[in-house]
């Protein structure tokens, strides 16, 4: 058999073959079998990779604690017995800063912020909700002892405000360690949720 012919009768087949399949393809039956046996009859498009969700970015870490200038100590008579209840605003509404959390050189200031701060956060319990930076006013006297608490700056959320002080005068009960030269300090503690 001459090699035109054999190449005819292979072209013919396919195209046979082929419109015979097509016309399966258009039937119900021929759905049937594609869905069944999972043909695929058109070149599909490979699936796009998942996007990965841009992760947030890091909270800020907390704000250091500033320093207003000592404040002098006036005795508190025995006959008081109570140090002044603390107060949401008033004051000369003046916010004393006096220097940096460990300031350029550290040293024992600085480790007496870093414990004040440590023991707010002990106490302090985060609500839920958004709100921004507070500030917290603390004396502190000589021996280490919280006299007096005051929100110097609301953080914007009523219930924030109210854990800020109560961890405040959860400190009144405990104290502080003493500050450095057994000086009475105010001690501005900047209060930013997480």
């Amino acid at each position: 058999m001459p090699i035109g012919r054999t190449l005819l009768i292979v072209v013919g087949l396919h195209v046979g073959l082929g419109a015979g399949l097509f016309a399966l393809a258009q039937t119900e039956v021929g759905q049937q079998m594609i869905k069944t046996y999972k043909v695929k009859l058109e070149q599909e498009k490979p699936p796009e990779p998942p996007k990965e969700e841009e992760a947030p970015p890091p909270p800020p870490p907390p704000k250091p604690i500033e320093e207003a200038p000592p404040v002098a100590q006036a005795p508190v008579p025995a006959a008081a017995g109570a140090v002044a209840a603390a107060q949401i605003g008033g004051g000369d509404g003046a916010l004393h800063y006096g220097g940096k959390f460990n300031g350029p050189q550290g040293g024992p200031l600085g480790s007496f912020h870093a414990s004040v701060e440590r023991t707010f956060r002990g106490f302090y319990e985060q609500p839920g909700g958004g709100a921004s930076t507070a500030i917290l006013e603390l004396d502190v006297a000589g021996s280490g002892a919280v006299r007096a608490v005051r929100l110097a700056r609301s953080s914007g959320n009523a219930e924030n405000d109210r854990a800020v002080l109560a961890a405040a005068e959860r400190m009144k009960d405990r104290g502080v360690a003493a500050p450095p030269g057994g000086s009475a300090r105010r001690v501005q503690l900047k209060v930013t949720p997480y």
